[in-house]
């Protein structure tokens, strides 16, 4: 059986985010969109970025080193 996702694949999937690659991912939400689970949508961050950039990184990081969401 052929293996779906490579080693070198599978790597880069689990590999922790950059900073720049989480900002990718904040801004490619729509904002126009309806919010979330946590009651914000893609507008908000949009507009508070700057406020709360290092939280949202560090909430990635913890994710991807403890395999948890708080």
């Amino acid at each position: 059986m052929a293996l779906v996702v490579s080693d070198v694949h599978n790597l880069s999937l689990v590999a922790i985010p950059t900073e720049e690659e989480v900002k990718q991912a904040v801004f490619a939400m729509d904002g126009s969109r309806a919010p979330g689970p946590d009651g914000f949508g893609g507008c908000f961050y949009h507009a508070c970025w700057d406020i709360f950039a290092v939280e949202v990184y560090a909430a990635v990081r913890f994710f991807f080193t403890q395999h948890l969401l708080h």
